[in-house]
């Protein structure tokens, strides 16, 4: 994280405060050299420097589950646990990833410069691998509020279940488009009953007329034969 590095020596985690930046990755073997702060989340050498000396596979994380995830005393081990994504954020370095597990929210970081995270669907379950890293500035005896998990890579994100397509919004659109049509269809109706009324007030008058005509005719006709008689 920054220039903030983490590290484990068999199962006691430390962080180291570097003095420049190192090219260093996840999985290095090193030696560290710095001055000793104790009192934290895990014991913190500044000004620190270091040189890789090899490289060894990763420890298996620890599975977390989520009533456990805000007990004290992890910080700087590597686990896995499953939390519901609710939000993306960040540049195009770095993403943020906001998450919650039961009713606790937290926030995952992780480097992701080619963008394989932007298709993250909010509302999917995922699985992370991580470094656990607590809040600093805590005192002892002080209970654990928030913590961050780091993520060397995308590659520690899996997919485990996406949202289901009926969501809240999905419905609510849904809905709002039926209520729409049946809006339309009853105006429809009112206005093909209005045509139809119109229509037969205009036949009915045609045929008024007709029959005013026929009777003049008539009329003339029998004027007619009275004047021949």
């Amino acid at each position: 994280r920054g220039s903030e590095l983490f590290f484990v020596d068999g199962t006691n985690s430390a962080r180291a405060l570097l003095q420049e930046p190192a090219s260093v990755k996840a999985g290095d073997l090193v030696e560290v050299v710095g001055f000793p702060e104790l009192g934290g989340p895990s014991p913190i050498l500044r000004e620190a420097v270091l040189r890789r000396i090899g490289n060894a596979p990763l420890p298996v994380p620890r599975a977390l589950a989520s009533d456990a995830l805000f007990n004290k005393g992890r910080d700087g081990a590597l686990i896995s646990l499953e939390a519901r994504l609710i939000g993306v954020s960040g540049g195009r370095v770095q993403k943020v990833l906001e998450l919650q597990s039961g009713n606790r929210d937290f926030i995952a970081r992780v480097a992701d410069p080619e963008g394989m995270l932007t298709k993250l669907v909010n509302g999917s379950r995922l699985e992370l691998i991580g470094v656990y890293a607590e809040e600093r500035g805590r005192t002892a005896g002080q209970s654990l509020a928030s913590f961050e998990l780091l993520l060397n890579s995308p590659a520690d994100v899996s997919v485990l279940e996406r949202p289901p397509w009926w969501t809240p919004q999905r419905v609510l659109m849904a809905t709002g488009m039926l209520v729409l049509v049946i809006l339309a269809g009853a105006f429809w109706i009112v206005l093909l009953h209005r045509r139809v009324e119109e229509a037969a007030v205009k036949l009915a008058a045609e045929v008024r007329h007709r029959e005013k005509i026929q009777q003049q005719s008539m009329l003339e006709k029998e004027r007619t034969r009275i004047a021949k008689d």
